[in-house]
């Protein structure tokens, strides 16, 4: 089954497909569009700002900022050290 992702809501009907019985997810030109319009902008603003866990630690070290490096490896680490957890 294929679930085609638009950029609107995703139903819970959907999203139970996709977790619990792995549908494909297909996404159409214009979700593509909104998800490259929204990287930019919070690229953008998270040089500025400090945004919790996206360009800061979690937790205690949430004051912290993370190199931009980092950054880019830190959604990777949260998924290997649950992977490892569990």
């Amino acid at each position: 089954m294929k679930i085609e992702i638009t950029g609107g809501d995703l139903t819970l009907k959907e999203f139970y497909k996709i977790v619990y019985e792995n549908a494909t997810v297909v996404l159409n030109k214009s979700a593509i569009t909104e998800l490259d319009k929204c990287y930019k902008f919070l690229k953008e603003y998270s040089e500025k700002k400090l945004i919790y866990g996206i360009n800061t630690g979690f937790g205690p070290m949430a004051q912290y900022r993370i190199n931009n490096e980092e950054r880019y490896q830190l959604p990777n680490e949260i998924i290997t050290g649950y992977e490892k957890c569990v």
